[in-house]
Order: structure tokens, then sequence, then C-alpha cells
């Protein structure tokens, strides 16, 4: 094998060895974000359930409480949290 060959061999080895490496950060990064999201949405959870749910309960004709009323409910099921957040 001549100096030549030796080279690229040594070049196309260490591109792949860089590509694998860039593959594998870069998914990592993505599924560390993907946890990340879905923990700080539980978190939001917890306090939008316990909103909606009060909220749900009075009886208000003041239409800025009917209008926060809809868009606590309406963060809920965007946050896809659960009907309640008793057990």
């Amino acid at each position: 094998m001549t100096r030549e060959e030796r080279a690229t061999r040594s070049l196309l080895v260490s591109t792949i060895m860089m590509l694998v490496a860039f593959i594998m950060v870069t998914s990592f990064n993505i599924l560390y974000t993907n946890h990340v999201n879905r923990e700080s949405d539980r978190n939001w959870c917890d306090l939008m359930v316990g909103l909606d749910e009060r909220q749900q309960r009075l009886k208000t004709t003041d239409p800025d409480a009917i209008k926060f009323i809809r868009d606590v409910h309406d963060l809920r099921r965007k946050l896809r949290c659960p009907p309640s957040s008793s057990p």
C-alpha cells in the first residue's frame, strides 16, 4: 500500500468517524430536548389542572373572567394534561 493510499484511507476513516460522532451527538440532543419538554409540560400540568378545576367550579358572569377560564382550559388541553390531578 502506497503512502497516498494510506493517506486516503486515513482521511476516509476520519471522515466516517466524525460523521458517526455527529449523528450520535445530534441524536442525544434531540432525545434530551424531548425529555426536558415532557418534564416541563408535566410541571405546567400540575398548575393548569389545579387552576382549571377551580375555575370551572366558579360561577361568574364577568366576560374577562369567562375568557380567562376558557383560556386556562384551552391551554390545559393543548398541554394534554390529565383529567384530574387527584389520585
